[in-house]
């Protein structure tokens, strides 16, 4: 059945907006990512999900001592290893979007609506930005990754880490010479690995793991009903088109993060330099797949996927497009640096509704990064051969997105 266009609900009772309406705190954010993987680690323990139980010894902050935000150790027990300067930097990435995010998320809604939702909303994105990294982490382990990545690395304690610098984007320097085709290889295909631990994580977050308190609270708040257990099974109504939104905004604040850490020697476009841009619009793409309840899919001829649309998914991803992406995508992201705007968000953000239609109607890609991501996605046959016997878990229950042209 069609998910038609929602129509607004009246609030049923108020709650206390935050007093310094600023966003959350470094301290806020280390103290959500402690509580994200208590949360997730729990899930996987006592859920039956797991084939085999690798071991997690846990998540660590402190000082970091090379150029990563949060990584995860191949050997086991593995360690999720934060960068104080992570919690920081997220935490100014929020501070600086915040009355953007709240004019955003609450486009359609009237000043005292807005004053009255908007603690649930803030507080949503901040908990589902927190999760995403956190999944993302723990993803690289139950999909095999770090197993993968051990064998390759002849059994040497090394990390996978969510942000590019450690995946040798950067190395590409002013008079050096660019990578050979093997080290090409090797970088898309760790790129490949980023990818999927990013879809797995959100898929997870919609439909794993029941909603946080603060999405409870809001779609309530809206609905007066109590909320479905998790975020792809809300009812239609504003409280789902609430929770998309702020999925769509967790992730956007995650990527911008990401884009910031790329050098300017990687801004340029190159076949061996995947955009953290990619993130995003594949990200996108698997909400967005969520949101129309998609679940029909076919594999082409090299691995990536091919989605057939009705005529009722189409509508429902018209009306993604429409009311959950474009008022993120599209909004006055502030610029964080004098070159946040040579080739990253600033320019492209705005282009992942476009880039998304054009993939659904099959035409051709017309920025670099979606370009990239089809060849990166071109690996998953070969990658999902390699990673089966890794795996600690069932078939991924993440897509692989975009469909390819």
């Amino acid at each position: 059945m069609s998910r038609r266009s929602p129509t607004k609900a009246k609030v049923s009772r108020r709650r206390p907006a935050d007093p310094s309406d600023r966003g959350p705190s470094a301290a806020t954010i280390q103290r959500q990512l402690s509580r994200a993987f208590a949360e997730a680690w729990q899930s996987f323990s006592s859920g039956g999900t797991l084939l085999k139980k690798p071991r997690i010894a846990g998540i660590e902050f402190h000082v970091a001592t090379s150029n990563y935000l949060i990584q995860v150790t191949y050997a086991q027990p593995h360690r999720i290893q934060v960068s104080r300067r992570f919690t920081h930097d997220l935490s100014a990435e929020f501070r600086s979007n915040w009355r953007m995010l709240r004019s955003s998320c609450l486009t359609d809604a009237t000043a005292p609506v807005a004053a009255r939702l908007w603690p649930e909303v803030g507080e949503s994105i901040v908990q589902l930005s927190t999760s995403f990294v956190v999944f993302h982490e723990l993803f690289h382990v139950l999909n095999g990754h770090t197993a993968y990545a051990m064998v390759r690395s002849k059994g040497k304690p090394r990390q996978l880490a969510f942000g590019e610098a450690a995946q040798k984007v950067a190395r590409e320097k002013k008079g050096k010479a660019p990578p050979s085709a093997a080290e090409t290889k090797r970088m898309l295909e760790a790129y490949y690995l980023e990818l999927e631990a990013d879809d797995t994580a959100l898929q997870w977050m919609m439909q794993g793991v029941p909603l946080s308190p603060a999405l409870v609270r809001l779609v309530e708040l809206v609905s007066g009903q109590v909320a479905a257990r998790d975020i792809a099974a809300l009812d239609n109504g504003w409280g789902r088109v609430l929770a998309f939104r702020a999925m769509i905004a967790a992730l956007v604040v995650t990527v911008r993060l990401l884009e910031r850490q790329r050098g300017d020697e990687t801004r340029t476009p190159a076949l061996t330099h995947p955009y953290p841009m990619a993130r995003l619009f594949a990200g996108a793409f698997t909400v967005m797949e969520q949101f129309a309840d998609i679940t029909r899919a076919e594999n082409g001829g090299d691995g990536a996927k091919i989605v057939r649309l009705s005529a009722d998914e189409a509508e429902d991803l018209d009306t993604f497009l429409r009311m959950i992406a474009r008022p993120i995508v599209s909004a006055p992201w502030a610029a964080r640096d004098s070159t946040a705007a040579d080739d990253g968000f600033e320019v492209l953000g705005p282009l992942v509704v476009t880039e998304i239609k054009n993939i659904i109607l099959g035409r051709n890609p017309e920025t670099e990064p979606v370009s990239q991501l089809l060849r990166i996605q071109r690996l998953r046959k070969a990658m999902t051969k390699r990673l089966a016997r890794h795996r600690c878990m069932g078939p991924v229950i993440g897509s692989t997105p975009p469909p390819a042209n």
